[in-house]
């Protein structure tokens, strides 16, 4: 039998939050009519394009292409997003699917931007004008499909204090009741941005989250409702933690006060790590000094390691990295952030598969997120491409 996936993703919901989110229905269901993975990794640097990208690609960042966010310039005012495929140097998960001929709608899922999808409505993050999101918007989606989206829906994000995701859930119902597709991918960012703003324990976090709920909760009646309900399965996954955070630790700031100047060295802050690049093959003894202060700052954990440095894709671009402790922040504060390395506390995810080949009410613990690309591809039958990760489920 054909199947139909829907693939949401909730930005910055961490497993410990089941706590909170198996009191509403919507994650009853999806517990009892399928199978629930906890204490699972994320993946280094636990930032959201990165990890968005691995979902895509079933790999590590070193392989597709993604190491972060954004791209830091101290000559540039504003630094750019890697929201764009042309970043990526691995296959995903749409390409292959609209390459054997399935059709692939994405609703604000990240790293889209100019992807071989037929209904692309891709996400644009960053520091820019309305008007200028917008028009990166049409250019690197599908244009006649954002239009119509925007017009019947965006008065509804503006009547929600400006934020997107009430206006990507109801694109979604209205795709699964008028539109034939495939593969969906979906981005829920409202937990993300709480948490950010208020911290992750707030009582504006577990209101976030109860939201977020009641938005998957909006998608699973509206496949109920669809005449093709057995056909559809659905993937849920968090693609990190996020940690509270009381002091900010500024290392541009301390390389200008060591009289080191941008153009010798620059530390790309990452939230809950950041990443030095030097200008020379080896660093200066200023350098060298400067480093052997800055490890013993007060907020900073410890060098990273090899490993790290390399999975993540890091040391393609930086000399080495540092991890902050717990509660504290590289660059930019935030009450909550994430960014950190895997060894801290309470920074699990987690995922959950629903459908025709899924077990009910089967729980699992461990792995990967790195195994949801491999398990979307049986999923839909697609042939899988080399990956790290492997399907658990089934």
């Amino acid at each position: 039998m054909t199947q139909k996936l829907i693939l949401i993703s909730l930005d910055a919901v961490g497993d410990h939050d089941l706590e909170l989110l198996l009191e509403h229905r919507a994650f009853r269901q999806l517990r009892a009519e399928g199978t629930m993975v906890r204490d699972v990794d994320s993946i280094f640097v636990t930032n959201t394009y990165p990890i968005h990208a691995c979902i895509q690609t079933g790999v590590s960042p070193f392989r597709h292409g993604i190491i972060e966010n954004d791209i830091q310039d101290p000559n540039k005012k504003h630094w750019p997003w890697r929201f764009h495929v042309r970043h990526l140097t691995a296959p995903t998960l749409p390409d292959r699917a609209t390459r054997s001929g399935k059709t692939v709608c994405s609703i604000m899922f990240p790293v889209t931007g100019g992807a071989n999808i037929r209904y692309n409505f891709p996400e644009i993050p960053g520091n820019v004008s309305l008007a200028k999101r917008i028009a990166l918007t049409l250019r690197n989606g599908r244009p006649g499909f954002i239009l119509s989206c925007m017009l019947r829906f965006m008065k509804q994000m503006l009547s929600a204090g400006g934020h997107a995701d009430d206006m990507i859930v109801s694109i979604a119902e209205r795709m699964i009741e008028r539109k034939p597709f495939d593969l969906m991918m979906l981005h829920l960012l409202d937990v993300d941005s709480t948490k950010h703003r208020f911290g992750p324990y707030s009582d504006e976090a577990k209101d976030a989250l109860l939201r977020t709920a009641d938005r998957v909760d909006r998608i699973l009646q509206a496949i109920s409702s669809s005449p093709d309900a057995s056909q559809y399965s659905v993937v849920v996954f968090s693609d990190h933690s996020c940690l509270p955070v009381h002091t900010a630790v500024h290392p541009n700031t301390m390389l200008k006060a060591a009289d080191i100047h941008p153009d010798e060295a620059f530390f790309h802050s990452a939230h809950g790590c950041c990443f030095l690049r030097i200008n020379t093959p080896e660093p200066s003894e200023k350098i060298v000094d400067f480093l052997s202060v800055f490890s013993s700052t007060p907020g900073v954990k410890r060098q990273l390691t090899d490993d790290e440095m390399h999975t993540s894709g890091a040391d393609s671009q930086f000399y080495c990295g540092y991890a902050a402790e717990a509660g504290y922040v590289f660059g930019q504060f935030a009450k909550g952030q994430h960014g950190y390395t895997l060894d801290n506390d309470k920074y699990k995810t987690f995922y959950f598969a629903k459908g025709p080949s899924i077990a009910a009410g089967q729980e699992l613990q461990g792995g990967s997120l790195l195994d949801i690309c491999p398990l979307c591809c049986d999923i839909l039958q697609l042939e899988q491409w080399p990956m790290e990760g492997h399907n658990t489920i089934f």
